[in-house]
């Protein structure tokens, strides 16, 4: 191999492989190792990139917290929940559903009530805060369009200023009744003429 033919070989090589070989290859053939442009690209396109992924991350991040700020939670409604330890459930053939959001950077909640069979005409509805089986006092009053029977719906918006304060059962602020709404301690009731103290009921679960 002439002189020439070992400075051309040695120029195809990588600057690594060239680095390698150093020591054993002619400094004249080493003159022929120039800077790989490729590598050099590929490097500084490897720093673009990972600075925007972390660009988009942060930004990402900020993000976060606003698209947290508002919960749904779901209800089913039955006589069967009616029951409490010292009563049993209702009879009833009604049956239903309540989606309710809790919002928290606007301060208020809505709700959508859809309510099926109901044989007597409704005469209120609300959210009470309590566990399963347990009767517990009103805290947000909804407005269901009285006295409708059977098949009906409703829905509306409660302002936090709105709710119905609690103390004896610790909710002193809006804030204790978000707590008690999103930890699973509170119903939906919807009452009717036949069981004014309510007819189907259900226990408000985060919805995933």
């Amino acid at each position: 191999m002439t002189r020439h033919d070992t400075g051309t070989a040695f120029s195809t090589l990588t600057c690594g492989a060239r680095a390698r070989l150093a020591h054993v290859v002619p400094t004249s053939a080493r003159a022929f190792c120039k800077p790989d442009l490729n590598v050099k690209e590929r490097d500084m396109n490897s720093r673009w990139m990972k600075s925007l992924l972390v660009t988009v991350g942060l930004l990402a991040f900020a993000a976060a917290p606003a698209s947290a700020q508002s919960f749904t939670l779901t209800a089913q409604l039955n006589g069967g929940n009616e029951a409490t330890q010292t009563a049993n459930g209702i009879n009833t053939g009604a049956f239903g559903d309540c989606t309710i959001v809790v919002d928290l950077t606007a301060q208020q909640l809505t709700y959508n009530v859809r309510v099926f069979n109901l044989p007597s005409g409704v005469t209120a509805s609300h959210i009470h805060v309590g566990a399963e089986r347990t009767p517990g006092p009103v805290v947000v009053n909804f407005a269901p369009p009285v006295p409708a029977s059977n098949d009906f719906g409703f829905s509306g918006t409660v302002a936090f200023s709105a709710f119905v304060l609690r103390p004896d059962q610790g909710i002193r602020s809006s804030d204790d009744m978000v707590q008690a709404i999103l930890g699973g301690n509170s119903y939906c009731n919807v009452h009717s003429t036949v069981n004014p103290g309510g007819e189907i009921r259900g226990q408000f679960t985060l919805k995933p």
